[in-house]
């Protein structure tokens, strides 16, 4: 897991150096549960560094080895990210009902472990797909799961996503639709602020600046962006570049 701490932390680079590592030394090992721990492994951080056709193929791969090993946990989990890459690659519909299954699969298993996070990535796609109300569900469900386990290392994008679900929620007419969304972006920088979480922090920003509400949004990304010294090529980065080029005078 210390390549997720790494990308958290602002590191993403060398979160992807981490699981080439793992990844060599499971096939040094050459044991089925080497493989699939450092598919285990890999998956959020593809995720999380927006290697979407990499990712991909990991999930496929760690379903397939899991199915024929009979890991139920693993089979889940990998079947929620080969959601998550199908939803990426444009096929929303697709993506969802896999995520669902693997959801219900997680579920199946008994185990809590890392469930926020795979039920955040669900809402998400939810909300590109328009389907506001099941996108909330899902993130109640999360930040309910969240409070049960006290597995927080994802709460910052509950937050984050919870100010994306009332934007997108919200009527023409609701005056105060940004100023809540607005202190959702506010309370996941903090969070993630409190707990080093970098990454996390550049995502809330760059929905804080999106947002162009608040004076001080546009400088606090900039800020953010600022502390990155590797990973600028990852999806993130670029979209905080892209964003950042666009109100620059």
């Amino acid at each position: 897991m210390n390549a997720w701490r790494l990308w958290l932390q602002g590191y993403p680079d060398q979160a992807l150096a981490q699981t080439r590592e793992a990844r060599k030394l499971a096939e040094h090992l050459d044991r089925p549960y080497g493989d699939a721990v450092a598919g285990y492994l890999a998956l959020p951080t593809l995720q999380f560094c927006g290697d979407t056709a990499q990712l991909d193929r990991r999930a496929r791969d760690l379903h397939r080895l899991s199915d024929e090993q009979g890991y139920a946990l693993w089979l889940a989990w990998a079947t929620c990210f080969e959601g998550w890459a199908s939803g990426e690659q444009g096929n929303l519909a697709k993506g969802i009902a896999l995520m669902e299954h693997g959801v219900d699969a997680f579920r199946g298993t008994g185990a809590h472990i890392h469930l926020p996070h795979c039920l955040a990535l669900l809402a998400e796609l939810c909300l590109r797909a328009g389907r506001i109300d099941a996108a909330g569900e899902w993130l109640a469900e999360a930040r309910a799961q969240v409070e049960k386990s006290s597995e927080r290392y994802w709460e910052a994008e509950l937050h984050r996503l919870e100010g994306e679900v009332l934007l997108a929620a919200a009527g023409d007419g609701d005056r105060d639709r940004d100023a809540r969304a607005e202190a959702c972006f506010r309370r996941a920088l903090e969070v993630a602020g409190r707990q080093g979480a970098t990454s996390l922090e550049l995502r809330a920003a760059l929905s804080l600046s999106r947002l162009g509400s608040s004076p001080d949004a546009h400088q606090l990304l900039g800020e953010v962006v600022g502390r990155f010294t590797e990973g600028h090529d990852t999806a993130d980065l670029r979209a905080a570049q892209t964003q950042l080029s666009l109100i620059q005078p």
